[in-house]
Parts: structure tokens; C-alpha cells; sequence
């Protein structure tokens, strides 16, 4: 199965969701994108120091990961996608794709702690995900 997580600007809440979900399943494709992860596409992840420190702080390291755009080709090569952003996910899929909506916050901006908090909760979300890629 391909899975593609996608957030706003793939810096952290879908960086941290393909690293939980590498670590946790095996046998199957993942991605992450950002909407409007343009803007960020020359930089890596280590770039960010509370998104990348805090996902060394359980043992995932993403410091190398660069920001990736959001593509057709993407959405059309995902079998199920997970959708974070805050932007319609209809607008991009037309309604043709498999699409489950988590609502997490952003931590742009926020504390290290905060950075830290949603991390745990995607972890737990991802950990969910099992009983749907059967």
C-alpha cells in the first residue's frame, strides 16, 4: 500500500508521521508533502531545530529530509492519504482518493514542548492506522 502524509509546509506534523509510521510498518510505500511546502524546498529539516531535535529525542532522525511539494503524480500514486493540512483535501483529490483527516495543531512557531506534544499525538494516530492497511 502507498501512503502519503500530507501537511502545509511538510516541515514537521507530516515529517513526523512518515518517520512513526517507517519505523512501525514495514512492507509499505510512505510520503510526506506540504501543500505550500515550496517555500521550504532548499532547506533540510535540520534547518529547524525544535522539529529536529525532538524527533531525536525518540530515536528518528529526519535532520536530512528536505520539504517536499505537494504533486498530482503523488496523490494519483497513493493508495490512502493522510491529510493535516488545513487547506480542503477535496480541492485536491476530487473526491477520488482514499482520505482520512486528522486534525493536529501546527506547532510552527510554538514551543519546543509544544513541538513535542504533537509529535506524541501523531505517534499515537499513526499507531491507529494498522487496523486500515489490511
Amino acid at each position: 500500500m502507498n501512503i502519503l502524509f500530507v501537511c502545509t509546509g511538510n516541515v514537521a506534523r507530516s515529517q513526523i508521521a512518515e518517520g512513526y509510521f517507517k519505523r512501525l510498518f514495514l512492507g509499505h510505500k510512505v510520503k510526506s508533502a506540504g501543500t505550500s511546502a515550496k517555500q521550504y524546498s532548499s532547506y533540510r529539516l535540520g534547518s529547524f531545530d525544535n522539529i529536529s531535535k525532538c524527533m531525536r529525542e525518540v530515536g528518528i532522525n529526519i535532520s536530512n529530509k528536505k520539504p517536499k511539494q505537494l504533486t498530482g503524480k503523488m496523490l494519483e500514486e497513493s493508495d490512502l492519504i493522510i491529510w493535516m493540512s488545513q487547506d480542503d483535501p477535496y480541492m485536491y483529490t476530487l473526491g477520488k482518493k482514499k482520505v482520512i483527516k486528522w486534525n493536529v495543531l501546527d506547532p510552527a512557531g510554538q514551543s519546543y514542548d509544544f513541538y513535542c506534544k504533537v509529535r506524541n499525538h501523531i505517534e499515537g494516530l499513526v499507531k491507529n492506522l494498522e487496523s486500515r492497511l489490511n
